[in-house]
């Protein structure tokens, strides 16, 4: 085997007992049904099945070569056990060896990442400069996103001195405020953009487009050249045979990632589309591999075999000594078109009432009233009384969210816990998941919950993945929820004292795992100045008890008493 750049090639020197057989002969070899063969001069010979597999697969393989008749070099990882049966040239083989070594990029990384964060993105970085692509399938919330900007920021930084490079992000329109959000918060010099109408590419870096866009915006994006492409939810591509898939192939970079918690949602069929856009041939042709899923009862292992140099999945379970005993995300959600239009309605409304109403009760309590109404129009314009279920054509950002959240955590075996002060949100989760998730179990745990331990108790013992819905008032103490893994806050609270009360009914003695809470936010909503209120009432506990010592310990009681009468 030899070969430059990212191609190689193989040279077939077939033989028997000793004698060399004219590499002309090998389409003999190889072809027909059976061991045996006739060979001129050489008489009958048996053919092993490996050999012809092996063969076959490295000369079908050329099909998907960068140049004419080579093979992708990623795809020596498949042929025969990482080419153990191939005698590599010199180049090859040093070339396979430093795959097997990534170099330590902890130095070259942002502080912020922790460990097997930066073990993700020097690992897609090894994968990247051996001209292979890569998957990252972690269990969700271990910071998918993030090691991906991590990854965009390194890549960025080798081509700003060398020119310009442009990078994007695909994904569910849904999720187009937490890459922005994230990318703001960790990386402020990417610029983003968000990918519509009469796009200007030469504005940003980093362009974040939903799966949508990139259909209707494909003649534009197919012409640029990008340094990495992203596809986030990467299951969205699923089915070879969608528009969205067929647009997603027409997208031109040097290097690619695949996210998605769950690579795999109905059939085997699903890896083979997203590795058709990451590896193409890495897993065959789409007709011979399914031929194989259909009759081979060893193709998961099979598969599995192919594409693990290439799939990076941690649960947090592996890496839980890195996490703190509460993940805090933030998890930004979209408006639907009717919420936006709600909500300024009532915004305009609630700005004329407090120019009215400067020292009026009345005034002050209708204001109130409003901000309320602010609050359910930021979480679901279903929750505004004029409008009710029947009123909304679609479901709003956050519940839209929160479904694909859900959906793919009680796939995984997870326990889910969302707290909402909305009854009226938590009916509508309840009939969205009903439909949505037929094999998780749902409970409800509201102020009108008459006998509390029945749900409570289900919860804790269901033996697969479940989700509790509970108002915030009414779950926020007196019960223990330890048994969750995953906690959604739908709407923030004023007072973050309450939003902790709901997150240790869950975090809890005895709890034995870690906890990820999201806390879910409409921006730029009155939601996002409850943010801020929280953060000043926060640093004011903070400020107060943070500094407190833990006076159980004799000697530090001491101390502190000698301070007060000093």
């Amino acid at each position: 085997v030899g070969g430059d750049g990212a191609d190689f090639d193989i040279k077939w020197l077939p033989s028997v007992g000793g004698r060399s057989i004219d590499a002309s002969e090998l389409p003999k070899l190889m072809g027909g049904a059976g061991s045996l063969r006739i060979i001129p001069d050489y008489g009958i010979l048996r053919v092993s099945g490996d050999d012809t597999a092996l063969v076959r697969d490295v000369e079908r393989s050329r099909e998907f070569g960068f140049e004419q008749g080579k093979i992708p070099r990623y795809m020596l990882l498949s042929a025969s056990d990482f080419g153990g049966r191939l005698k590599l040239t010199p180049e090859l083989a040093q070339w396979r060896k430093s795959l097997e070594n990534p170099v330590d990029m902890k130095a070259k990384l942002p502080d912020f990442l922790r460990k097997y964060q930066c073990a993700g993105v020097a690992w897609a970085v090894n994968l990247f400069e051996h001209s292979c692509n890569a998957m990252i399938a972690d269990e969700m919330g271990l910071g998918k996103t993030i090691q991906t900007l991590a990854l965009v920021d390194y890549y960025l930084s080798r081509v700003k001195s060398g020119g310009e490079a442009k990078f994007l992000v695909v994904c569910p329109a849904s999720v187009i405020p937490v890459w922005i959000a994230e990318a703001q918060k960790f990386f402020p010099k990417i610029k983003t953009g968000i990918v519509g109408a009469k796009t200007d590419f030469s504005k940003a870096d980093l362009w974040i487009c939903s799966y949508t866009q990139l259909r209707r915006n494909r003649s534009e994006i197919e012409k640029i050249r990008f340094e990495l492409a992203v596809l986030d939810e990467a299951q969205f591509i699923k089915n070879p045979d969608s528009k969205t898939t067929m647009a997603c192939m027409y997208i031109s970079a040097r290097r690619k990632i695949a996210l998605t918690g769950t690579p795999i949602e109905n059939k085997l069929m699903d890896i083979w589309t997203a590795f058709r856009w990451l590896m193409p041939g890495l897993l065959g042709s789409r007709a011979n591999f399914e031929r194989l899923a259909h009759g081979d009862a060893a193709i998961v292992e099979t598969v599995r075999r192919q594409i693990s140099p290439f799939v990076l999945r941690r649960m947090k379970s592996e890496v839980a000594s890195e996490l703190p005993e509460k993940v805090r995300v933030e998890l930004y959600c979209p408006m639907s078109e009717q919420q936006k239009s709600e909500y300024a309605k009532l915004l305009d409304l609630a700005r004329g009432e407090l120019k009215a109403s400067v020292g009026d009760a009345k005034g002050r309590l209708t204001i109130l009233s409003l901000i309320t109404r602010l609050r359910q129009a930021a979480c679901d314009a279903a929750l505004l009384p004029w409008i009710g279920g029947s009123g909304a054509p679609e479901y709003g950002g956050k519940l839209s969210v929160l479904l694909d959240k859900v959906e793919e955590l009680c796939n995984a075996g997870k326990k889910v816990l969302v707290f909402s002060q909305f009854t009226k949100f938590l009916d509508l989760a309840k009939l969205a998941l009903k439909t949505r998730i037929s094999e998780a179990d749902i409970y409800m745990l509201t102020g009108s919950t008459r006998d509390r331990a029945l749900p409570v108790n289900a919860f804790q013992t269901a033996r697969r993945g479940s989700v509790m819905l509970v108002s915030l008032r009414a779950g926020g103490t007196g019960i223990t929820l330890s048994e969750a893994d995953y906690i959604f806050l739908a709407d923030p609270w004023w007072n973050p004292a309450v939003e902790e009360q709901a997150i240790d009914r869950a975090h809890r003695i005895g709890r034995r795992g870690d906890v990820f809470v999201y806390r879910m936010i409409a921006r730029d909503t009155v939601e996002d100045r409850v943010l801020r209120l929280q953060s000043r009432k926060r640093k004011l506990f903070d400020d107060l008890i943070g500094g407190l010592r833990d006076v159980s310990n004799r000697e530090k009681f001491i101390q502190t008493i000698a301070e007060i009468l000093e």
